[in-house]
């Protein structure tokens, strides 16, 4: 059995229809008990425990549902010879005490939206199960009440005087570096731009490096859990940056692996970003900063 969405990318907004088909391609005229549908959205948050007991043999994972949907495609009947299609459509509703949240995949904390299709008892006597992933986009979404659509540009410096022990500073001599990051305020779909100058290094630079880190935090009975972890990295320049140039800083979010910045109930997914700048005796100076993504709203 095949799950087919009208949409190549499988992707719809809040509200939207989702139109799809089961396709089911037999050669001999098969029974089978019914086959149903069941769309289904949750939010996975929590760590996989690295050893088990019978005690307490899971995982300490939870689930937030979002999303439930159910559909009987076909009763109780036989197959036609060669290709059969069983047509769906659902609409995208929440949850009556819930609302809908981008699809996102984390490492602690996962948003997931899935169509799973059931074909009841079939001639060998075991039911058939295929389950299909689509994923929502929520327009708005991830919007900062305080700073709604506007552009809030950060400016930055890198240097030696910003070190704080002494341990460090006897490792960096003269080093200054400064820049722009034009909007950390930005929509997911835009590219993340900017800018960095460099002043003086009497070290030689290895790389000039941008990291997109993710922020997961989630809340137990155990207590509050905040982990943060990379998306991705991305060199800037490579060896030794001449001073005085300004060198573009440009990074576009992956689809998968970012969504819109949110929190909701326990749950929260937010971003940051870290200019990098590795010397090439290994040493290393970071500047963190949190940029807050949503998705922009249609005009």
């Amino acid at each position: 059995a095949e799950i087919i969405f009208s949409r190549f990318n499988k992707t719809y907004f809040p509200g939207e229809r989702v139109i799809g088909r089961v396709v089911v391609k037999d050669v001999g005229g098969a029974t089978h008990g019914g086959i149903s549908l069941k769309a289904e959205g949750q939010i996975i948050y929590g760590k996989k425990k690295k050893f088990s007991s019978s005690k307490n043999p899971h995982s300490e994972i939870f689930t937030i549902p979002l999303l439930h949907k159910s559909r009987k495609l076909a009763e109780e009947g036989k197959f036609n010879a060669g290709e059969n299609e069983f047509p769906f459509e659902f609409t995208l509703s929440p949850l009556e005490d819930k609302k809908l949240v981008e699809s996102y995949k984390g490492v602690y904390v996962v948003v997931d939206y899935e169509v799973h299709i059931e074909i009841s008892k079939t001639l060998l006597g075991k039911s058939i199960k295929q389950k299909e992933k689509f994923y929502i986009n929520i327009p708005g979404f991830g919007f900062n009440q305080a700073w709604g659509k506007s552009m809030k540009a950060v400016e930055f410096n890198i240097s030696d005087k910003n070190l704080i022990s002494s341990d460090e500073k006897q490792k960096f001599s003269k080093f200054g570096m400064s820049g722009i990051l034009e909007n950390v305020n930005c929509a997911i779909d835009d590219p993340f731009v900017g800018h960095m100058t460099l002043h003086e290094s009497e070290l030689d630079i290895h790389s000039l490096e941008i990291q997109l880190v993710r922020v997961e935090s989630y809340s137990t009975e155990n207590g509050n859990i905040r982990e943060g972890t990379e998306v991705q990295n991305i060199q800037i320049a490579d060896g030794n940056a001449l001073p005085g140039i300004q060198i573009p800083i440009y990074m576009i979010f992956p689809r998968y692996f970012s969504c819109a910045s949110f929190e909701f109930l326990n749950v929260a997914v937010n971003f940051e970003v870290n200019l990098l700048v590795i010397f090439k005796n290994g040493y290393q100076l970071t500047e963190n900063i949190p940029v807050r993504l949503h998705r922009k709203i249609a005009s």
